[in-house]
């Protein structure tokens, strides 16, 4: 049996489609699944992806871009696809029901009418968040 690959940008191995089948609606699901994502549609490194950063991220236009830093130091900057980049920030919507529930607020109405004022700042710290977890989960070791 042949092994099975991504195919491009325009969709996936029926592989892939198993595995993201599996991966759950949940916070951490998502996460894992712009993990994934990126992982598959771009084809860096375990640990390029790992060391990705909000602040990584630029759009021009329609056009989505990532910068990265490569095997050796080499930096480059590539099309994110957009199905990584909406799973990206699908994971970064989650910002507010993690303060939620961190804060232990029945209702999310209530989190987000009580910190408004600082919503720009739970982008941010979803983006650090993020940032934590994936550096967590690579045990300062990931390599590609």
């Amino acid at each position: 049996m042949a092994q099975e690959r991504a195919v491009g940008r325009s969709g996936y191995s029926a592989e892939v489609r198993r595995l993201l089948a599996v991966v759950p609606d949940t916070v951490a699901g998502r996460r894992d699944r712009a993990i994934l994502l990126t992982l598959v549609l771009t084809g860096r490194r375990r640990a390029e992806v790992i060391g990705l950063r909000a602040g990584d991220l630029s759009i021009e236009g329609e056009t989505v871009f990532y910068a990265y830093r490569g095997k050796g130091g080499k930096r480059g900057r590539r099309e994110l696809p957009h199905p990584a980049y909406e799973v990206i920030c699908a994971t970064l919507e989650d910002a507010p029901r993690v303060v939620m529930e961190t804060l232990g607020h029945s209702q999310i109405s209530l989190t987000l009418n009580t910190y408004s004022h600082v919503i720009p700042a739970l982008g941010r710290a979803a983006a650090e968040q993020m940032d934590g977890i994936l550096g967590a989960r690579s045990g300062g070791s990931a390599t590609g």
